[in-house]
């Protein structure tokens, strides 16, 4: 059974942390059925209340789960959804304490597919992300072959849903990387009160080194 995979976690009004766990779609009820347990009241974990549906996601229609007494609340997500596929070594890294997330390149070319802008440009400015990085990494070629399939199977599963949520149209995968990891783009993202001191939203010029952990596995 190969393990799940993590993105960040979101924080959102009403809630401290939500993560989003990619778990292969044919394990999800697996999943699901392995953290409530046979019996509730001796389960950690507890269904919660899914995320608001947002344009552009599906994260609204999966499985939601809290751990009992926290603040902590993530979402069963089917893997094809985000783009990362947990069996394929290049798709997954560690964190210090071996939580698997998805790899650096492959969350780039996963943001790019979702369509989520917000949080690729968060992705790009949390790491400093450049066009040149994205000519050299991402295989954008490759990419805007296999996003088809993606947004077609993408857009069967929003229209089952039919709230309107989560359909996609399809766009050239360089051009938006290029237009928002451009120096240009990046300078305007930053507020006025961080001009100078930041280099991106989110890095500092005084802490300019990767903010990943260090001594992670490889």
């Amino acid at each position: 059974m190969y393990g799940g995979v993590s993105f960040p976690p979101r924080r959102v009004a009403n809630k401290t942390q939500e993560w989003d766990l990619c778990i292969p779609d044919d394990q999800l009820e697996a999943a699901r059925n392995l953290l409530l347990g046979d019996d509730p009241d001796e389960a950690k974990y507890e269904i919660a209340t899914s995320p608001y549906p947002v344009p552009w996601s599906l994260r609204h229609t999966y499985s939601c789960l809290r751990l009992k007494g926290y603040n902590f609340w993530f979402v069963l997500a089917p893997s094809s959804d985000y783009f990362v596929d947990p069996s394929q070594q290049e798709h997954v890294e560690r964190s210090r304490n071996g939580v698997p997330y998805a790899s650096l390149v492959q969350s780039a070319r996963s943001l790019l597919l979702q369509q989520v802008m917000p949080d690729l440009a968060d992705f790009i400015d949390g790491m400093d992300l450049t066009v040149e990085w994205g000519a050299e990494n991402i295989g954008f070629d490759a990419l805007q072959e296999e996003s088809a399939k993606f947004w077609e199977l993408r857009n069967e599963r929003a229209e089952k849903n039919g709230d309107g949520c989560g359909r996609l149209a399809p766009y050239v995968v360089e051009e938006v990387w290029n237009d928002r990891a451009s120096k240009e783009a990046k300078g305007l993202r930053i507020e006025p009160m961080k001009q100078g001191r930041y280099f991106t939203r989110w890095r500092r010029f005084k802490a300019p080194e990767d903010p990943r952990t260090k001594d992670r596995p490889v």
